[in-house]
């Protein structure tokens, strides 16, 4: 399902404008990872900082600033569209770790069935 779609699947309101710059913000901050090293991606600075730039692409989309519990909907629907899946894991463990453990708790979930489930094949 195109990005597009899921936004406005979970928020109807949202004009073109918002779309597009979720997109390429998201696009960016993938992009920025892929070309990050491993030493980089493991850093408390680095998870951070892709935290606080997906927490600017969802403020756009106007939730409230660090909501994640809020926007578990929309991560969910995200890490389901394959070309997003290792980010959104890779945001979903780094918000559990620097925020709550406990947030994102759903898609934290499922990303552990997913991983069971690759073991056991």
């Amino acid at each position: 399902m195109p990005i597009a779609d899921i936004l406005l699947t979970i928020k109807p309101d949202l004009n073109q404008t918002q779309i597009q710059q979720f997109e390429d913000g998201l696009i960016l901050l993938k992009n920025q990872w892929n070309q990050s090293d491993i030493d980089a991606i493991n850093s408390e600075v680095f998870k951070q900082e892709v935290c606080q730039q997906f927490d600017k692409l969802l403020i756009n989309l106007g939730y409230d600033e660090f909501d994640p519990d809020a926007t578990e909907p929309l991560v969910h629907c995200l890490y389901l569209v394959s070309d997003y899946k290792n980010l959104i894991e890779y945001i979903v463990l780094a918000y559990r770790q620097l925020c709550d453990e406990d947030v994102l708790g759903q898609v934290y979930e499922l990303m552990l069935d997913e991983m069971c489930d690759r073991f056991d094949e």
